[in-house]
């Protein structure tokens, strides 16, 4: 009904966004450890003050073999509350978001930390 909603777009460029500024992107043709990243879900209250979104995204990045170096999926969770939005569809959307950057957050420590 009124539950806000990620759209494919919106995190791809989130994603892209957030490698480009850690210095973690390269241009297509020279990219050496592809990445793809599925956003399998967000678990959202219905209703509720304080609103807990959880995201959860599967992370691959590949050698240039094409073999896996890092399958992961994060569970992120990020809670807003009514001092953040008083309107609810704002407070989830608000919930979406931060949990959407947590996830990134963590993805992209979790690729600096890889030995390659």
């Amino acid at each position: 009904m009124w539950v806000s909603k990620v759209d494919n777009t919106g995190f791809r460029t989130a994603l892209t966004g957030s490698m480009a500024t850690s210095g973690l992107m390269a241009p297509a043709d020279g990219c050496k450890y592809p990445v793809d990243a599925n956003l399998l879900g967000l678990s959202q209250p219905i209703i509720g003050f304080d609103m807990e979104v959880v995201s959860h995204i599967n992370y691959k990045v590949y050698d240039t073999a094409g073999q896996p170096v890092m399958l992961e999926t994060i569970n992120a969770p990020f809670t807003a509350t009514i001092s953040d939005a008083v309107v609810g569809i704002v407070r989830i959307k608000r919930a979406n978001e931060g949990s959407i950057r947590s996830s990134i957050s963590q993805f992209l420590d979790k690729l600096r930390a890889l030995k390659m």
